[in-house]
Formats: C-alpha cells, structure tokens, sequence
C-alpha cells in the first residue's frame, strides 16, 4: 500500500487525541480535529502561528507559565528527549482545560531534529459528586448556567460534611468567590459579555478541584468552593490557584482586544460545630477583607 502524504494526514486527523506539529522554529503545521475540540480553536486559527502567541498557554499545578519558565517544545527541539506532563492548557472560550501532554521529536532524512509533535489528552472529569446525587431525586440541584450545584445541593452537600467530620474526623475548606467589579463589566461590555466570565469561572472550577471536592455558583458571580480532607496549607494553595487561574484566563472583547477579569475569595476551615450559615459568614467577612485590599487577591482563615 502506497501510504501518501494524505494517508498521513488523515490518520492523525482522527486520532482520539489531540495532535499538533511544530517545525524547528516552533510553528505550528499540523493540527488536528481534536485538537480543535478540545482547545475551541480551528485549524486554520492556529496553523502558521507560534505555539506561545497567545493561543494555549499551558500553566503547569504550580501556576507557572511554562512558555516562559520552560517551554518542553522548545527543550525537545534541542536535545531529542521524550517528555510528559500534566498541564492546564488555555481554552478558546477562555477557561483552563487539564491536560496530559507527550512531545516527541521529528527527525528529517538526516537524522537531524526538524521539529516536534505533541499529543494531548483531556483529562476533563466526566462524573461529578452532583450527578451521583441527582440520581438520588428528582430536584434540580444543577445551576442552569454553570451545571454546578445550586443553593439546594450546597444545603444537602454540608449536610454530608457536618456527618463526615464528626463521624470520620475529616476537615474541610470553604471557599467563597465572587467575581471582581462584574456589574460595572455588564454596563460596559453588556451581560452576554458578563455572563461569558461566569462560564469561564465556573469551567476553571471544574478542571481545577479534585474528583471528591465541589463547586457551587450561588448567585450572579458568587461561587463556593467546598473541599474535602484538606489542611490549612493545601485551602490556601487551593484559594490562591482559583484566583490565579482566573487572572491568566482571557477572551476576546467585542473588538477584537484581549479581555482579562479578576475575581477574590475568602476562605475558611469548616468548624466542627458551625452551620452552614455560620460558615458562610465567616468566608463572607474574608472576602470583604479580600475586596477591601484592592480585590483580585484571597484572605484565608482557620
């Protein structure tokens, strides 16, 4: 069998993964159709430009820009090694997808590096705690925007927290999040727009917290983050993470600028004996702290 070049093509074209080649310059020449179903961005948005010029952006879990702390495309260009990571790669929506990469190099007839590939794969939840209690009745515990929990699965969800801290001694965070100065974007840029920063905090929630943790979207731009077994330490790298992801999160405004938005938080450790009300006023009182110190930033309590 003759195996053209369009053979080639075609064959990674329908690959389960995403796929895209590089030349030695780090010039994007191949992308394929999962590439744009995961990343938002079609091939010919992407084909001939820079793999950094503001298109996936990967952050790594320690929220650091790999395109400038250390690009691994660039790495296996010039030294032919193999290389995997776990990455949060930017989304043409504007939201943060998690992602597994694996570069590899391309050799030309002489044996000589001419570019690299990276395949990816989603690694997007497809089961979340709101669906297993969604089975359990018939009350719709999904906000309608989001698909994250409602007020009514946040009361039926501490429930279960109060009864696993006293009967398994497990601690949790409770997170609160509010998008900064959301009213003054929708009179600017209208509430369709407003509404698209929404969407995009409530996707990061989602790729960003544990299989056994959960987000909720409360009202307008307000979300609680509820995490589970979890020290003081690791809430607030949790907090921190929400806020950064959004700060490095972006889209494109209605003329055709880059858009970036803020948002702040207040976090707390839930109290044996506090109800749920109890708790979400003390994360309330944070977040007016975080709001009070020039917002986009987090306050953390124990």
């Amino acid at each position: 069998m003759n195996m053209t070049n369009t053979f080639y093509f075609d064959l990674v074209d329908n690959l389960y993964e995403g796929v895209y080649f590089v030349d030695k310059n780090q010039v994007i020449t191949t992308w394929n159709k999962r590439a744009e179903a995961i990343t938002g961005y079609k091939r010919d948005e992407v084909v001939g430009s820079q793999c950094s010029d503001n298109i996936l952006r990967h952050l790594d879990k320690f929220n650091n820009e790999i395109c400038i702390s250390g690009c691994p495309l660039h790495q296996t260009l010039t030294d032919g090694k193999l290389r995997e990571a776990e990455l949060f790669l930017h989304h043409k929506d504007g939201h943060r997808v998690p992602v597994k990469i694996r570069i590899s190099p391309m050799y030309d007839e002489n044996n000589t590096i001419c570019g690299a590939s990276e395949i990816f794969f989603d690694l997007s939840k497809t089961l979340d705690i709101i669906t297993l209690y969604s089975n359990t009745t018939s009350i719709d515990l999904r906000d309608t925007l989001t698909g994250l929990g409602n007020s009514l699965m946040l009361e039926m969800y501490y429930n279960k927290v109060k009864t696993s801290i006293d009967l398994d001694g497990l601690m949790y965070g409770y997170i609160l999040c509010d998008i900064d100065d959301l009213n003054t974007i929708n009179t600017i840029h209208g509430k369709d727009f407003g509404t698209k920063c929404i969407e995009i905090v409530a996707k990061n929630l989602k790729n960003l917290i544990r299989e056994f943790d959960i987000a909720f979207r409360i009202d307008g731009g307000t979300f609680i983050v509820i995490v589970e077994n979890i020290t003081f330490d690791e809430l607030e790298f949790i907090s921190e993470r929400i806020r950064f992801f959004t700060e490095k999160s972006w889209m494109s405004a209605y003329d055709s600028s880059i858009f970036y938005f803020s948002l702040s938080a207040g976090a707390c450790m839930v109290s044996k004996h506090a109800t749920q009300e109890e708790t979400h006023n003390c994360a309330t009182a944070l977040l007016r702290q975080s709001k009070a110190k020039g917002k986009n930033t987090i306050t953390c309590s124990k």
